[in-house]
């Protein structure tokens, strides 16, 4: 049964005489009903006639058949020659066809022929070209059609490992719907290692940018079964990108601004306690940037942090510190990151008093502005390993001298697993401190409760330790110097141990009359501690 629809009628007179009447009606062969009737008149030999009729509501059921009711000639004014193989010509054709219904034996066909243009909202960023790292297609398909639909998923403007001549093609099978019911298939297309055009069907016009050109046919699968469709019917497609993870983009990316302040652990000062004097140092800011945009960078304040003293240093330079600094972008092809470099000396900055200051950390406060001026061109590009970051590199001397400096390490600490050191009376304690350095120190060790407080310290008198010697061609030391320090603890001072958790040995350095030293990183303070002990007797 046909919603809407038209059956165009054609009648062509191959007669020498005039049609002057001619009935036709167009009939179900099953059942009878009309479906279309209508009389010409008045058709002139070699001419033709046209005529539409409305199928509109009209309920075909298999068959037509076709029946001449009546064709009736105007008499000649002579004799007339006709062709046996001439007569009265029927031409018949249907047009937009609209079935509310139909049952048949469907051929292969396509259902629905789309092609899309999606223009995706990036924020700023403007789009070219973009491999995916991962990411996935994601579609979902209702369909109430009682056949196998088959669906032809392409992106043409894509390409495989950046070969566009391996689009993206997916081909997906939607089983028939029962009667009555809804066949719904989700499907994920993976899009890994996929490079995709987002310049739309034509990079030559516009959108130039964020639009992603695809292509869908859905195509009735043929079974050579009777089957029903209806308006009622219908098939639904819904597909979008998601979990979208890029390996690369070009374009443009938009002006964007990032304020951070972050905090640095400097691990190797953070041991330290006391006063020490650089003879020089300097500091390397070497800035890398892997991006392939502009940038402009503000640092609005370095500062050296000792939370020990409650010190803090701003670090001042000219032409650094407060003022914008152009980050050029990174090079491609080849991929190589921009790097710059700013030094940091006592001459342009304050940087000695900074170290010396044992910063256990570095606050910074930056601000970054991306892509200040964009040209328009959309030639920027992000890679996956891009980033933008400032490393700080210190040349520290060896040669410095020491001011009641102090090194500290912490580490746990139990007596009470000793066996019977309950019964322990006193104890005599051997710290063997092996001296590595060029200067003699002191070491005491300080035992802790749970919460860091100090219960009991030892080697408070008489410990100091050696200076290892000096070789005078290498000026390095020929080897560690072993110190033995001696302690005695009584029972009173023992019952206070019982109740330590951590020790803590502290090292202070001292170099009088600010006497340099020089020093190398393979310098070393080793300790052992050992006791013995005076245990009560019972007899």
């Amino acid at each position: 049964k046909f919603n809407t629809g038209f059956l165009d009628l054609q009648i062509h007179n191959d007669l020498p005489v005039t049609v002057e009447t001619m009935s036709f009606r167009l009939v179900n062969k099953s059942d009878g009903i009309v479906i279309a009737s209508g009389i010409f008149t008045n058709i002139l030999p070699n001419e033709s006639v046209k005529d539409s009729f409305d199928l509109a509501g009209k309920e075909v059921t298999g068959v037509l058949l076709g029946e001449i009711i009546e064709v009736k000639t105007e008499p000649s004014s002579g004799p007339v020659l006709i062709d046996a193989d001439k007569g009265v010509r029927i031409s018949m054709n249907v047009r937009d066809l609209e079935p509310e219904y139909a049952t048949a034996v469907f051929p292969a066909q396509d259902l629905v022929t789309d092609t899309q243009e999606v223009v995706y909202n990036l924020g700023r960023a403007a789009i070219t070209e973009m491999m995916i790292s991962s990411g996935s297609v994601i579609m979902t398909v209702h369909s109430t059609i009682e056949e196998e639909i088959l669906l032809d998923y392409r992106i043409p403007l894509s390409g495989k490992d950046g070969d566009y001549n391996q689009p993206l093609v997916q081909l997906i099978s939607i089983p028939p719907a029962s009667p009555g019911e809804t066949q719904i298939v989700e499907r994920k297309i993976p899009l890994d290692n996929f490079v995709i055009s987002y310049m739309g069907k034509d990079p030559t016009q516009a959108p130039f940018f964020n639009t992603v050109y695809s292509e869908l046919v859905a195509s009735i699968v043929y079974s050579g079964k009777e089957r029903s469709i209806s308006l009622s019917d219908s098939v639904f497609i819904e597909f979008g990108f998601v979990d979208i993870k890029p390996a690369f983009a070009y374009g443009d990316f938009g002006n964007n601004e990032f304020s951070l302040v972050e905090e640095t652990e400097v691990d190797f000062l953070k041991q330290f306690d006391g006063n020490i004097n650089f003879e020089e140092v300097t500091m390397l800011v070497q800035i890398e940037n892997g991006f392939g945009i502009r940038a402009d960078l503000n640092v609005n304040s370095l500062k050296s942090v000792n939370s020990k003293t409650g010190t803090t240093i701003n670090l001042t330079r000219p032409n650094f510190i407060g003022e914008t600094i152009n980050i050029p972008k990174a090079f491609n092809p080849p991929f190589i990151p921009h790097r710059q470099g700013f030094m940091f000396n006592s001459s342009n900055s304050n940087i000695k008093s900074f170290l010396e200051n044992l910063p256990n950390k570095i606050v910074s406060d930056l601000k970054v502005k991306s892509d200040p001026s964009s040209d328009g061109y959309l030639t920027d590009f992000i890679f996956r390993e891009s980033n933008l970051k400032a490393n700080l590199q210190f040349n520290i001397p060896l040669a410095l001298s020491l001011g009641n400096l102090q090194l500290t390490q912490k580490q746990q600490f139990d007596f009470n697993k000793l066996k019977n050191f309950d019964k322990v009376k006193s104890a005599d304690f051997m710290l063997r401190v092996d001296n590595e350095f060029p200067i003699d120190i002191k070491v005491q060790m300080e035992f802790l409760d749970q919460n860091d407080t100090v219960l009991l310290v030892l080697f408070t008198d008489n410990n100091r330790v050696d200076a290892a010697d000096i070789n005078p061609g290498s000026e390095k030391t020929l080897g560690p110097k072993r110190s033995f320090l001696l302690a005695s603890v009584d029972e009173t001072n023992l019952d206070i141990l019982r109740d330590a958790v951590k020790v803590r040995t502290r090292a202070i350095f001292d170099t009088p009359g600010s006497q340099r030293y020089k020093m190398f990183s393979n310098y070393e303070l080793s300790t052992k501690l050992s006791a013995d002990f005076i245990y009560e007797q019972s007899l």
